[in-house]
């Protein structure tokens, strides 16, 4: 996000200072490739934010009292069983 704002800053600022012309062309591709980039970026952190959450939720449900006891129980009955 910040690559993609310091390119509108700069396109802009050329665009600004050297006026329209025909160096104008790359001052907005270079806009539109900042402007693009935090599309790009706003997108993977939704796409990023929803798996974390589903992870976090996965991860409650895991470390929960009883689900650690009962992990804990099947160890432990494991071990006694394994050392015959």
């Amino acid at each position: 996000m910040r690559t993609g704002a310091a390119l509108i800053a700069l396109g802009t600022f050329f665009t600004r200072y050297f006026g329209l012309g025909y160096w104008s062309i790359i001052d907005v591709f270079i806009t539109l490739i900042g402007i693009t980039s935090i599309g790009v970026a706003v997108r993977l952190f939704t796409k990023s934010h929803s798996v974390e959450r589903k992870l976090l939720k996965q991860l409650e449900v895991e470390l929960a009292s009883d689900a650690v006891e009962k992990r804990l129980a099947d160890a432990i009955q494991a071990h006694r069983f394994g050392s015959f």
